[in-house]
């Protein structure tokens, strides 16, 4: 069995386009009389449908982390989003290279994966025209074989932190950064922080799949 454990952080999108769309599609409650009140409503609703589109889909994987069984941690890290089709291509090379010859059973692990990482890969893969490698299960069901999700396998019903896992198995809880802050932290120009957080995420979820796959 070969463990590939990964995390993703990404960012709003940039795309001009689409900030004019939601800019154009949020309208304010018809009870709204006062212009500027209408103005400032559609200019907040517009800002958080854009801040949502790091979750769709619609924004950029800018850093990418991976760490097959015992080996470091690689981190693959869009500077700009234009760089994130580059990104994406090097992060399959270094999986096809280091799994080309591999044939044993393959599993992905993350916290969250089966939910956001492996979808956010999958949608970004197909918006740059780039094919993935086969053996990423994409479409894995929480409970195949190819996937090992630490949210789900804590409490499949509800949603649970990473710092509250680690809180709970004793390991070092996530500290100056959460996903929330990435989007801030790029446009800040916090590249290291990013990639650091990212890093840090792959290696205790590491620790966390080794303490949780006997329970």
């Amino acid at each position: 069995m070969t463990n590939i454990y990964i995390d993703i952080e990404a960012i709003n999108s940039q795309d001009e386009r689409v900030k004019e769309y939601f800019a154009r599609s949020v309208k304010a409650p018809s009870n709204y009389k006062d212009p500027e009140k209408i103005q400032a409503y559609i200019a907040e609703g517009a800002i958080e449908a854009v801040n949502k589109t790091a979750l769709d889909g619609l924004g950029h994987a800018i850093c990418i982390c991976v760490a097959i069984d015992e080996r470091e941690v690689a981190t693959f890290y869009a500077y700009e989003p234009k760089d994130e089709a580059e990104t994406l291509k090097n992060l399959y090379t270094y999986l096809d290279d280091s799994l080309g010859n591999n044939f044993s059973p393959k599993t992905f692990i993350g916290h969250n994966l089966v939910g956001y990482d492996l979808p956010m890969l999958k949608k970004r893969s197909m918006v740059l025209g780039i094919k993935p490698p086969a053996y990423i299960p994409f479409d894995a069901k929480p409970w195949d074989n190819t996937v090992f999700d630490t949210m789900i396998r804590w409490d499949a019903r509800n949603f649970a932190s990473l710092d509250k896992l680690c809180l709970a198995f004793g390991l070092d809880v996530k500290s100056g950064m959460d996903g929330s802050m990435v989007n801030q932290a790029y446009l800040d120009g916090k590249h290291d922080e990013i990639a650091s957080y990212c890093n840090h995420d792959v290696d205790v979820v590491r620790e966390l799949h080794k303490r949780m796959i006997y329970a």
